[in-house]
């Protein structure tokens, strides 16, 4: 039997347990890696079709039967407010559904149902992990002191310790730092809330127990103090009643997602702040590259080049300029948040011959009165692009 453990629990590890467990064949046994002690980031999730989907061809997942397990609400877009003159909602791609979940419920549920469904295949380790070696043939992981073999691991520990040259810190990115708040009831919106804000950005999550918020902005232009404050008032919620949930972060991806035997997922590979739900939705295109990985033909070598190269090129990049592209274009606030987020992203999608050219043929199409015809560009529509923008879009000279 070949062995393929995944280490961690959180939202990334659960992912990747599910697809590789349903996606790979009767030769592969997958192994769970955790330490209890270590607790998950526990902040309500956006997500998109494809985590969905991949929990139901794990375990069969049902949209309506499973979503009182997970606290969760279905979702079928995500409403932009202030971050340009109308308020849109940019409905989920190919108007399929989603949900909003508690990822504090996900590992218990998915593995009481994995075991189910996979008893043959599916085995759980815990324990403290002390390393992770590449040793040849296999992957050593010491747990406890005691070595265990694995053909591969997947590597889901959450953020790195530190950033070496194995990962692109993108310190242009406008936001650094975060409150979360949870008012205890919950509701049902239909949608992910973007709501800008002088300072930065907040999203809206409802769950069926709770509604999360999250303000983010960046502590280097606005003081914590005047952040808090802000936060209070938009949300209802006295400072001193406010959870004492707070997050810095960098915005980063590994240019190394596979190093032989041991693969990244999760933080421990890539971090974008939630515009969009773009943590669950990277977690998935990873597992994706990696299963291809341990399929491709013509030794790991070159298989690990190919996939380094996806992963950054393809993925990260365009993301990176996605997220890039709903903050050149601004908010309704004229303020230095927005003055910072619009002249550090406006160059990534100025120099972009990938967004020039489908802005080009977007417009042209839009002449055509046929702008739904154009293919997605990225991870968004012409037709996205063209509610948050409208004729404005066609007026970024870069782009022309």
């Amino acid at each position: 039997m070949k062995r393929l453990g995944v280490i961690g629990v959180g939202s990334a590890g659960v992912l990747a347990i599910s697809h590789f467990i349903a996606n790979l064949d009767k030769k592969w046994q997958v192994y769970s890696i955790s330490d209890p002690s270590i607790p998950i980031l526990g902040i309500g999730e956006s997500t998109n079709p494809s985590f969905v989907e991949t929990l139901r061809k794990a375990f069969f997942f049902d949209m309506v039967d499973d979503i009182a397990e997970l606290e969760a609400t279905h979702k079928f877009s995500t409403k932009w407010i202030n971050w340009r003159e109308h308020s849109f909602h940019s409905q989920v791609l190919g108007g399929e559904v989603a949900i909003h979940f508690n990822n504090f419920k996900l590992k218990e549920f998915a593995f009481k149902r994995i075991k189910e469904v996979w008893s043959d295949k599916f085995q759980i380790l815990e324990g403290r992990v002390n390393s992770v070696v590449n040793n040849g043939a296999y992957a050593d992981v010491d747990l406890d002191g005691e070595i265990h073999k694995f053909d591969f691991i997947i590597d889901c520990r959450g953020f790195p310790k530190e950033f070496d040259e194995d990962y692109q810190v993108l310190d242009y990115m406008p936001t650094n730092h975060a409150f979360v708040h949870s008012k205890p009831k919950g509701g049902y919106l239909g949608y992910t809330g973007h709501i800008a804000h002088k300072h930065g950005w907040m999203f809206e999550i409802p769950l069926t127990t709770r509604t999360t918020y999250g303000y983010l902005f960046n502590d280097k232009i606005t003081d914590l103090e005047t952040a808090k404050k802000d936060f209070s008032e938009t949300i209802g919620v006295p400072i001193d009643e406010l959870d004492n949930i707070e997050y810095t972060f960098k915005s980063f991806y590994t240019k190394k997602l596979v190093d032989g035997r041991i693969m990244k997922n999760g933080n421990r590979a890539v971090f974008f702040e939630p515009l969009s739900a773009t943590s669950i939705f990277m977690y998935n295109k990873i597992n994706d590259i990696l299963f291809k990985y341990l399929h491709m033909p013509g030794g790991l070598a070159q298989a690990e080049q190919a996939v380094n190269k996806e992963f950054v090129t393809k993925v990260s990049e365009g993301m990176e300029l996605l997220i890039s592209y709903f903050y050149h274009g601004g908010s309704i606030y004229d303020t230095p948040f927005w003055d910072n987020a619009t002249k550090g992203t406006t160059p990534i999608v100025a120099n972009s011959p990938q967004m020039i050219k489908a802005m080009k043929n977007f417009k042209y199409w839009n002449e055509q009165g046929r702008p739904a015809q154009v293919m997605p560009t990225f991870f968004f529509t012409a037709h996205s692009s063209l509610q948050l923008d409208g004729p404005k879009g066609f007026a970024y000279n870069y782009l022309q």
